[in-house]
C-alpha cells in the first residue's frame, strides 16, 4: 500500500502538469450566490418567498459549487444560472405552457422570448460559446433545447394519456433522459481553456452521462413524492422477487432489470442463484442479489429474506408450494398455499415497513366456477371468485389445487383488510401460461407443465388422436410478467385484481401453428384431416379490459406465443 501511495504521489502531479492544469482559487459560496442572483435580477428572474422558489435556486447554486468546484468563477456562475432556470422550467412547465413549445423556434430566429425566465435561459445558451469549444457548445445547446421540448410535451394531455406498453418499454426513460440533461452536465466539465482538444475527453462522455443521469434521476423524484406518487414508470425500485427460478418469475426478473430496478430474488439453493446470475450477465450484486429460502411453505420462510440493508419498496410474490405426490390434500396443498401467502405478508408487515407495494401471482383458478363447466352464458372478469368449499376441495387433488389458489388469494385480501398494513396489494390472475422458456433447465424434460404440453405435440403425442381442448384460454408469459411489473409501478393498480388472458386457444390451433411455422416437425403431427382438438362451440366469455386500461397490456396473439415457445425449445437444446 505504501509503495502504491508513493507511486501515485509522483504520478498525479506529473499528470496534472502534462495537461497544463492549474488549480484556481476556490471562490466563496457567498460570492457565487450573489453573482448568480445578480445575473437573475438583471434578467428579471428572482427568488420568491415560497419554499419551492428557494429550493430551485439553492439547487442551482449547489450544482455549480459542488459538482464543478474547481471551474473558473464565471463558468460556475454560468452553470448555476443554467441549473436554476432549468429547475424553474421543469417545475413550472404547466405555467409556462405553450411558450415552451415555441421556445426553440424563437431561439433559432433570435426573437425575444415571451417571459423573463425563458429569455434569461435563451441568453445563457447563447453565451455558452464564451466558455466552450463551438462543437461542445452546440452539444450543450442541443441537449438544452431537447430538455425544453420534453417539458413542452410533458404537459400535453395526449402525452399524459400514454400508458407504457410492452412494445415500448423504454418510452418512459426517453423523456426522463432528456429532462435529466446528462449531456449538458457532462460537457460542462470540459471548458475550452482546460480542454481545447475535444478528442481527449469525448470518449468518456457516454459513461459520464449515464452516471450524471442516474444522479439527476434520483434527485428529481421530489416532484413525484410531493404529489404523493411512491412509484413511477421510471423510478428505480428495490424489489424482492420470490421464486426467482420459476417460469413466470424468470421473465419478471428480466423485465425488472431492463427497467432499471434493483432486485433480490429468493431461490431454494445456491446452485439456482448461480444459474440465474449466469443467465443475467452484467448485473452486479447492487442490481441482482439472492436470498436462500429452502422451503416457502414454512410459516417463517421469508422472515429474513424481507430484510435488506437497502430497504425494499416492493415485493412480487410468485413462489408457490407445489408437489406431485398429493397424499393429504389439506396438508400437501391447502395449508402450504395459505400459510405461504399469509406468511410473507406477515413477514413484510413485521420486518419490512419500507415496502409500499405487494403483487401476488394468483390464478384464473381462483376465479373459475368449476361446477359450471364451460358456462357459455357467463363472462369472467375480476369480480368472479371460485365458490369452491373446503369439503369440495378435499374430494380430489384437482379440486384441491384449484381451491389452494382460491384460498390463498382470499387469505391475502383478508390479511390486508384485517391488518391494515402499510402496503397495498395487487393480484395477477392468469389461466394456463405458455411462452418462451428462458430459465436455466437441466433438460427439456424439466419444462413447466404448460410448455411441456406444447412440446408433447412435436414429440408425436397427437400423431394418432387429438385430445379435446379442456383449457380454452391462455396467457403469454411475457404478458403476465409485464402485468406484474406494471401492477408494481402504477399507482392506479394498487388494491386491484387483474384477469390476464390473451384470449382463446385450442389443441388444434397449436398443431396448425406448428405445422405452418415448423415444417421440420411435420412427421410428428397428425394429418390435416384428423379430427378433434377444436375450440368448443359454446364457451364462457372473457373480459380483460381492466388489464388493458390500467396496466397498458397489448396482448400477444396465440400464434406468436406458440411460435416463440417452440423456438425456445431449440435454444434450450443448444
Amino acid at each position: 500500500m505504501e509503495g502504491l501511495r508513493h507511486r501515485l504521489s509522483c504520478l498525479i502531479p506529473t499528470f496534472l502538469k502534462c495537461i497544463n492544469y492549474t488549480q484556481p482559487a476556490k471562490p466563496s459560496r457567498d460570492a457565487l450566490r450573489e453573482a448568480i442572483l445578480s445575473r437573475g435580477r438583471e434578467a428579471g428572474v428572482y427568488v420568491n418567498s415560497d419554499d419551492g422558489s428557494r429550493m430551485r435556486f439553492e439547487a442551482g447554486l449547489a450544482v455549480a459549487a459542488e459538482m464543478y468546484p474547481l471551474h473558473p468563477f464565471d463558468i460556475q456562475v454560468h452553470i448555476g444560472l443554467f441549473t436554476w432556470l432549468g429547475f424553474i422550467i421543469d417545475d413550472l412547465n404547466a405555467e409556462l405552457g405553450p411558450n415552451l413549445a415555441s421556445f426553440q423556434s424563437r431561439f433559432s430566429r433570435g426573437h425575444l422570448q415571451p417571459c423573463s425566465v425563458l429569455e434569461c435561459f435563451a441568453d445563457v445558451l447563447r453565451s455558452t460559446t464564451d466558455y466552450y469549444d463551438p462543437v461542445v457548445a452546440n452539444l450543450i445547446v442541443l441537449s438544452a433545447l431537447a430538455f425544453v421540448n420534453s417539458n413542452a410535451i410533458e404537459i400535453r394531455r395526449d402525452y399524459q394519456a400514454i400508458i407504457p406498453s410492452m412494445e415500448a418499454p423504454s418510452w418512459p426513460y426517453y423523456f426522463r433522459d432528456k429532462e435529466g440533461l446528462p449531456e449538458v452536465y457532462t460537457y460542462f466539465c470540459f471548458y475550452r481553456d482546460m480542454c481545447p482538444d475535444i478528442s481527449r475527453f469525448m470518449p468518456a462522455a457516454p459513461e459520464m452521462g449515464k452516471f450524471i443521469n442516474l444522479t439527476n434521476d434520483i434527485l428529481s423524484f421530489y416532484k413525484e413524492e410531493k404529489a404523493g406518487e411512491s412509484f413511477t414508470a421510471t423510478k428505480t425500485t428495490r424489489v424482492l422477487l420470490t421464486g426467482g427460478s420459476g417460469f413466470i418469475a424468470t421473465h419478471i426478473l428480466r423485465l425488472l432489470l431492463e427497467r432499471g430496478h434493483s432486485v433480490v430474488t429468493t431461490v431454494r439453493n445456491q446452485a439456482k442463484a448461480d444459474a440465474i446470475r449466469a443467465s443475467n450477465p452484467g448485473f452486479g450484486p447492487e442490481k441482482l442479489d439472492f436470498a436462500i429460502v429452502p422451503d416457502v411453505a414454512q410459516p417463517d420462510a421469508f422472515n429474513e429474506a424481507v430484510k435488506s440493508d437497502a430497504p425494499f419498496e416492493a415485493v412480487i410474490h410468485t413462489a408457490s408450494p407445489f408437489t406431485f405426490n398429493v397424499t393429504d390434500i389439506q396438508a400437501d396443498l391447502l395449508d402450504p398455499a395459505v400459510n405461504g401467502t399469509t406468511g410473507i405478508l406477515r413477514a413484510i408487515m413485521d420486518g419490512a415497513p419500507s415496502v409500499k407495494r405487494v403483487v401476488i401471482t394468483s390464478s384464473f383458478g381462483s376465479m373459475m366456477d368449476i361446477s359450471k363447466g364451460l358456462w357459455p352464458d357467463h363472462t369472467y372478469d375480476e369480480k368472479d371468485w371460485n365458490p369452491i368449499t373446503l369439503e369440495q376441495a378435499l374430494e380430489n387433488p384437482g379440486f384441491g389445487y384449484s381451491a389452494s389458489k382460491t384460498f390463498a388469494e382470499k387469505s391475502a385480501w383478508s390479511f390486508v383488510e384485517n391488518e391494515s398494513p402499510g402496503f397495498t396489494l395487487s393480484t395477477i390472475n392468469p389461466p394456463l401460461v405458455f411462452g418462451p422458456a428462458v430459465q436455466e433447465l437441466a433438460s427439456l424434460d424439466a419444462l413447466n407443465t404448460s410448455n411441456q404440453f406444447i412440446r408433447s405435440f412435436i414429440l408425436g403425442a397427437a400423431k394418432k388422436e387429438i385430445a379435446p381442448t379442456t383449457n380454452p384460454i391462455f396467457a403469454d408469459v411475457r404478458d403476465v410478467a409485464f402485468a406484474h411489473v406494471m401492477a408494481m409501478e402504477k399507482e392506479e393498480a394498487a388494491n386491484q385484481r387483474f384477469f390476464i388472458t390473451g384470449g382463446y386457444c385450442s389443441n388444434r390451433q397449436i398443431i396448425d401453428i406448428i405445422r405452418k411455422n415448423f415444417p421440420e416437425y411435420k412427421s410428428a403431427l397428425p394429418s390435416k384431416c384428423t379430427k378433434g382438438g377444436e375450440l368448443p362451440n359454446k364457451v364462457y366469455q372473457v373480459n380483460n379490459q381492466k388489464s388493458i386500461n390500467v396496466l397498458g397490456l397489448k396482448y400477444r396473439s396465440f400464434e406468436e406465443c406458440v411460435v416463440h415457445t417452440v423456438r425456445s425449445f431449440g435454444s434450450l437444446e443448444k
